[in-house]
């Protein structure tokens, strides 16, 4: 039997992150990229067979950045740039590109006027753990193919 030429690229994928032309250095585990929209239900006349459901306009949603602590202030700097009162909201569009093994392009999002929601540092420093990861949430306005 002859060997599979087939290219799957679904194999081994590599990332990249970048906030206004600027890598994020780092970016181990991205997640929460995605679409979403309303449903809008609504009953006709006195139609009594039940509600019917129409798709409504896309909503925004949440991406998870996570990256090991390190000596890199950028996730919590930018976090912490909105101010205690929010006014103040550093915005940025956000552009994942997804490769695969091979380098090749297989996907890329930008996510519009994304903002941090929250940053912590998570994890634990036992033996046999991970260690202390930094975990960025940012919330965005809409997740656009590009």
């Amino acid at each position: 039997m002859a060997a599979s030429t087939r290219h799957d690229s679904g194999l081994a994928h590599a990332f990249t992150v970048t906030a206004d032309g600027v890598q994020l250095a780092g970016v181990t585990g991205v997640s929460g990229i995605g679409v979403e929209r309303d449903a809008i239900e609504f009953r006709e006349g006195n139609d009594d067979s039940g509600t019917r459901r129409l798709p409504g306009r896309a909503k925004g949603g949440d991406a998870v950045l996570t990256r090991g602590l390190s000596t890199d202030p950028a996730f919590e700097s930018w976090a912490r740039a909105a101010g205690a009162d929010g006014a103040a909201v550093a915005t940025r569009d956000v552009r994942i590109r997804f490769f695969d093994r091979h380098g090749a392009p297989v996907r890329a999002y930008r996510l519009v006027r994304a903002w941090p929601r929250r940053f912590e540092v998570a994890g634990s420093t036992t033996a046999g753990s991970p260690g202390l990861l930094e975990v960025l949430t940012l919330s965005y306005d809409a997740c656009v193919p590009e």
